[in-house]
């Protein structure tokens, strides 16, 4: 039996109204465990990709103690080593790669290649913006098992000599674990840097919740057959990880994530996060935005015909977003208005199928116009 519980919002209150709060609830500057002896820890929390960066800054700074001072007629700090051990392992080729993309110097690399250097490049930066920010700690130790990250040949031979040691060489191993599946979790976002991970979950260390999805979608990745549900699946892992699987978007409770064709009708399987709650219901309890009919198969005729109209986010009048629960906790998303006096009316789980299906054939949709504006009035929520 289908439920059919209906919610509904004006567009621009959810715009106004509805943000989300950006304050991370255990996150702060002091919040690193650097001054405690004994094992690595992370504070539960709820992090941007930067302040989790932040919170392993600890990791190297304690590694650089341990290590005791370099040699002053050596080539390069142990510093440098370790932060070029984490660029060569962000790296897109290289025997220390750990996602290796053969198009990656193509006149055309894939989205997907585009993605991982744009977000290793970005993780690395911030991991040397954090250099010296901590202090390190001589007592620091983690149990970190061998995860198959080659070492770059200098950082071998720094932590297998006299001054290094197995304590060492397993707090590098998961420094660079750590980052590395944060890369992955977020390679399905554009805008990656904005996203909120869940990182609350004591029985999963970091980000080690994605090792239980990484290989199987850098597999995917690397052949080139991920999917709209590839990506959606992994979103879901630091952000949401007890939803359900199936759907096409979600809320939870540090936003929403949609499809990124919406906002910028270009072929993509990408995902948005938003920093807002589209839906006025519990903002604990993390909803699966679903297809009304399990069957891709659908009509789009019913679908507003208003693509060829110069559409601006003041001609849409009595905006809403309604929803209805079509499970226990799932729900379908519904976006209706008036747009030059005609109202219109659709479900958007039928509008980004259609979406879908228009842009692989012919670059749009007789409703894309209407779509992106109206997504831009969400959107117009994280400035």
């Amino acid at each position: 039996m289908s439920l059919a519980i209906k919610h509904s919002m004006p567009l621009g209150g959810i715009i106004i109204e509805r943000p989300i709060q950006q304050s991370v609830s255990s996150f702060s500057n002091n919040t690193t465990l650097s001054a405690q002896p004994g094992q690595w820890q992370l504070a539960p929390g709820v992090y941007t990709a930067k302040q989790f960066i932040a919170q392993l800054a600890v990791i190297p700074e304690s590694i650089l103690v341990q290590l005791g001072p370099d040699n002053p007629s050596a080539k390069s700090t142990s510093r440098d080593i370790l932060m070029d051990g984490l660029r060569s392992s962000l790296s897109q080729e290289g025997r220390e790669s750990t996602l290796p993309l053969s198009d990656w110097k193509s006149a055309a690399p894939s989205e997907m290649t585009l993605q991982a250097k744009r977000i290793g490049d970005t993780l690395l930066q911030y991991a040397l913006e954090y250099n010296y920010s901590v202090p390190g700690n001589v007592g620091l130790m983690v149990y970190s098992p061998c995860e198959g990250h080659k070492w770059v040949p200098p950082a071998g031979r720094l932590l297998r000599s006299s001054r290094g040691s197995p304590v060492l060489m397993m707090l590098y191993n998961e420094w660079l674990h750590q980052i590395t599946c944060l890369r992955d979790s977020l390679l399905v976002f554009e805008n990656f840097s904005e996203v909120q991970i869940d990182l609350t979950d004591p029985m999963f260390r970091g980000t080690r919740r994605m090792e239980e999805i990484r290989e199987s979608f850098l597999f995917k990745i690397r052949a080139h057959q991920y999917t709209e549900n590839d990506t959606l699946e992994v979103a879901k892992v630091l952000t949401a990880p007890d939803i359900l699987a199936g759907g096409y978007g979600f809320q939870y409770r540090s936003g929403t994530v949609l499809p990124e064709s919406l906002f910028s009708q270009k072929p993509t399987c990408l995902l948005r996060y938003l920093p807002v709650h589209i839906l006025e219901i519990s903002r604990e309890e993390p909803v699966l935005f679903d297809f009304q009919n399990s069957d891709e198969e659908q009509s789009y005729g019913d679908l507003p015909q208003l693509g060829s109209l110069d559409i601006k986010p003041a001609d849409i009048l009595n905006g809403k977003i309604t929803s209805t629960q079509i499970s226990a906790v799932a729900h379908s998303v519904e976006l209706s208005g008036e747009l030059h006096g005609e109202k219109f009316s659709f479900d958007l789980g039928t509008a980004i199928l259609g979406l879908r299906s228009s842009i692989a054939s012919r670059g749009g949709t007789p409703y894309s116009g209407l779509l992106a504006t109206l997504m831009s009035r969400i959107g117009e929520a994280q400035n």
